[in-house]
């Protein structure tokens, strides 16, 4: 069990891939997080190891990033990296914590490739992509599109955290980007920056809005002022993306999140976990190939939710 504690690098994505290529099994340790946060994951999951920076821990070792990392090496013997078995246990991903300690599941090889075959079903990746990598890698969701995106041999320009609208629209233009990621403030602020009537980025091939609900007249402005291949998806951290939504089918239906992905089953049930008629509100449940079977280390919680 081995914490990841850096930022948005491209050392950080060496330090992913070359942990699971050795077996270990990798845990974020974020270092926006506090020091107290940080060492209750050490304890609680029995961390030793830190890759990163971590001079707040205690009674582990760390491996300290080095520039070396990216100097050139001997072509890997795939053509991609695949684990030899896709059952072997790949990284644990954390819940927000916002109901209390975070829950954990352990997700393995196996399974983060088929998040990446359930994301293409909806929108095919091309050899020929950019991507402009601007949500930090310490998020699930900032590090898994990387992977995504390099596991087809497409690039990623990493700018993490940039929030400012002139800088990210000079990057697209430069790096003639083609993939991009939002949040809604994010995408609020370019709203905001760009002006005229014309599309700004036509040669945008989706710009993906997430992590926080997309108000209809943000869709409208999004397709109207930066691209008309805009993307809304519903995604929850343990299992990836449950729906998406795209520009034709916004436009029908204003406020949705869009459909299910492949292979995912949704519904939405009361509090005693019977199905509601449509129309009603309740808690939304999925289910999916692929998905988590338990929490990491939580029997009580994984009889309540699974």
């Amino acid at each position: 069990m081995v914490g990841v504690s850096m930022t948005g690098s491209a050392l950080h994505l060496v330090a992913v891939y070359a942990l699971g290529r050795i077996g270990a099994i990798q845990i974020d340790l974020p270092l926006m997080n506090s020091a107290a946060w940080r060492q209750a994951l050490v304890s609680r999951f029995k961390i030793t190891t830190v890759v990163g920076t971590a001079p707040d821990l205690h009674d582990v070792t760390v491996i300290a990033p080095q520039e070396q990392w990216l100097d050139p090496g001997a072509p890997s013997a795939a053509a991609a990296i695949r684990p030899a078995q896709p059952d072997a246990a790949f990284r644990i991903n954390l819940s927000s914590g916002t109901t209390g300690p975070p829950k954990a599941v352990l997700l393995s090889h196996g399974q983060y490739m088929g998040l990446f075959e359930r994301e293409r079903t909806f929108f095919p990746l091309r050899h020929s992509d950019r991507y402009l990598a601007l949500v930090d890698l310490e998020f699930v969701s900032g590090l898994r599109r990387c992977l995504e995106i390099l596991d087809v041999g497409a690039t990623v320009v990493l700018a993490p955290r940039l929030v400012d609208p002139g800088p990210i629209c000079d990057l697209v233009d430069e790096f003639g980007i083609t993939i991009m990621m939002l949040t809604v403030g994010t995408a609020a602020s370019l709203l905001s920056y760009v002006s005229g009537d014309a599309a700004r980025w036509p040669a945008l091939r989706l710009l993906r809005i997430g992590s926080s609900p997309v108000p209809a007249g943000m869709r409208q402005g999004i397709q109207e002022r930066l691209t008309r291949h805009s993307m809304i998806s519903y995604v929850a951290k343990h299992i990836g993306n449950v729906a998406f939504a795209d520009a034709t089918l916004q436009l029908t239906y204003p406020d949705t999140i869009g459909r299910p992905a492949m292979g995912v089953e949704i519904e939405i049930v009361d509090a005693d976990h019977r199905p509601l008629p449509r129309g009603e509100i309740g808690q939304v449940r999925v289910r999916g190939e692929g998905f988590p079977t338990a929490y990491f280390d939580d029997a009580e919680a994984t009889a309540r939710d699974f």
